[in-house]
């Protein structure tokens, strides 16, 4: 326990007084080694955590991957704030679990007031274990289409991206393994998933983007396309690539300004994009300071700065809403935007100062080099000025201090990323300097 409350610096948290210990792999490894197991202790090797989100005063939400003689497992937790929450929430899973082979398929951890769940079991997702089971009826019905019409072929699910209680992504296959398509299954309530689609289908008409085959229930079906992420292809193809990204995020934008945004089915019901909004903006200021009262004096500083917002005169556009490495993939030399769950009406600098963000956001943490991050950023910049003007440069500078905070700064709170928890005052302080020290 105390061993993670170093490496995160995060201040105590009342509400949730086990936080630490829900973060600990150590601690989990053997929690769920001695509990985890329906017919008696648990032989679990590896014990990883894949993903967390915390929400001060709360909720702790954490998943682990869990390498067993037989099989991984992905396995969720949720500590809740009382001990009757957790209770009823254990009671209510409980009551439509589905079986996984040797272990409890939900779990009440009562001194921590925390359930667990073993995946397909999970709080809000309904739909998993139909799906990671596609010849199955109830994967037909959830489809709300037969088999061979929806994806010809599909006889297996992969898991290839999972956010607890919000998605799950499939790679959906053939007997060879040959990728037929991605499934992306939301929790109900979560997405307009009708409006969505619209939005993903009006994209491919004009730019590289992957085409919907299907939407039923509160899931669509994508066609795979080639290539590697952004993230994943080798150093020396990376100007070139971001070179492209920005040529493609520059059309993205331009797609929104046509018909002055009118008549276009699926963009003009793309809702208001918020994340870099002032309001929320500064809020994640303020959440940063209550996580960590360690630099509290750099955000008061850096609040103050960016109150006032940026320059007016920026024309809304059609954003991607979530421009990272992650969501474009690379083909030769194209590039193809994916992910477009967040995409929104905004200023375009939003979507540029998260590339730009990230950027820096890894030259501080160390995986770039200064000199790189600067060489990548003018690719970036550069390719999307070939296609369309930049936004005004003060206007660039604000947006990328607040993705700064509202993406980098909180997301390492949020996300409990304890290397990015290591550097978090120096971002603070690149987003000061990119607004400008008051004091």
């Amino acid at each position: 326990m105390n061993q993670t409350m170093i490496s995160t610096g995060f201040a105590p948290d009342p509400a949730l007084a086990g936080r630490d210990l829900l973060l600990d792999e150590g601690w989990v490894h053997q929690r769920l080694a001695e509990r985890l197991g329906l017919d008696g202790p648990l032989d679990i090797g590896a014990c990883v955590r894949v993903r967390a989100k915390y929400r001060i005063g709360e909720s702790l939400r954490a998943t682990y991957r869990l390498d067993t003689p037989t099989s991984t497992q992905l396995v969720t937790a949720r500590m809740f704030t009382a001990p009757a929450t957790a209770a009823g929430a254990y009671t209510k899973a409980r009551g439509s679990a589905v079986p996984v082979p040797g272990l409890y398929p939900v779990l009440l951890d009562r001194p921590y007031d925390t359930v667990w769940w073993a995946l397909p079991n999970d709080r809000r997702l309904r739909n998993a274990a139909a799906l990671l089971a596609p010849e199955s009826e109830a994967a037909a019905a959830v489809i709300q289409l037969p088999l061979a019409l929806a994806l010809p072929g599909w006889s297996r699910s992969h898991i290839a991206e999972y956010s607890a209680e919000r998605c799950l992504t499939l790679r959906a296959t053939d007997r060879a393994d040959t990728t037929l398509g991605y499934v992306k299954i939301f929790a109900p309530g979560q997405v307009d998933v009708q409006a969505l689609a619209r939005r993903h289908q009006q994209v491919a008409r004009t730019l590289p983007c992957p085409r919907v085959l299907h939407v039923g229930r509160d899931l669509f079906i994508q066609e795979p396309l080639p290539g590697l992420t952004l993230a994943q292809i080798e150093p020396n193809q990376e100007e070139a690539a971001l070179g492209e990204l920005g040529r493609v995020i520059a059309r993205l934008h331009s797609m929104g300004e046509m018909d002055g945004m009118g008549g276009m089915d699926g963009i003009t019901a793309a809702p208001a994009f918020r994340r870099l909004e002032v309001e929320r903006v500064v809020h994640s200021v303020e959440l940063v300071a209550l996580a960590r009262p360690d630099v509290a004096p750099l955000t008061r500083h850096l609040a103050r700065r960016l109150r006032p917002g940026p320059p007016a005169g920026d024309a809304p556009v059609l954003l991607h809403g979530d421009c990272h490495p992650k969501n474009a993939l690379v083909h030769g030399s194209g590039v193809a935007l994916i992910d477009l769950d967040q995409a929104g009406i905004g200023p375009a600098a939003a979507d540029l100062a998260s590339m730009l963000a990230k950027l820096a956001h890894r030259a501080i943490v160390g995986d770039l080099g200064t000199d790189r991050a600067e060489a990548l950023r003018e690719a970036f910049l550069g390719g999307y000025a070939e296609v369309r003007a930049l936004p005004q440069r003060a206007s660039l500078a604000w947006h990328t201090a607040a993705a700064l905070v509202a993406e980098r700064a909180i997301r390492a709170v949020n996300r409990v990323d304890v290397k990015a928890l290591g550097c978090l005052d120096q971002v603070l302080e690149v987003a000061l300097g990119l607004v400008g020290d008051p004091a």
